[in-house]
């Protein structure tokens, strides 16, 4: 029997189906283990990225700027991210006078 998608949704939605609401590598296990079919990971997110239920539960990914310079020690750490923001705020008020300057002419 194959799974078609809708049928992979109706499974990941079901009570009654052990593998649901639970991660892909998980169903995927218990889609093999009783309905003896091998699906890739790779469609399984496929299909559960249309899915509101399964999307809504994931772990949002944050991807922040990470310093671009190594330090020995805390008293450096900080030392470095005084000056960093010292920088940007008279990066940003010379920008912003530059700018009221030549808004006016």
């Amino acid at each position: 029997m194959v799974l078609s998608d809708d049928d992979i949704q109706k499974l990941y939605l079901s009570r009654d189906f052990p593998g649901s609401f639970t991660g892909m590598a998980t169903m995927k296990h218990f889609i093999e283990e009783i309905y003896n079919e091998c699906i890739p990971l790779s469609r399984l997110y496929k299909i559960m990225k249309n899915l509101p239920e399964y999307v809504f539960q994931m772990k949002p990914i944050r991807k922040y700027k990470l310093r671009s310079y190594e330090v020995d020690g805390f008293a450096q750490l900080i030392g470095n991210e005084i000056f960093f923001f010292f920088f940007c705020y008279v990066c940003n008020v010379v920008y912003y006078k530059c700018f009221l300057f030549f808004s006016r002419n």
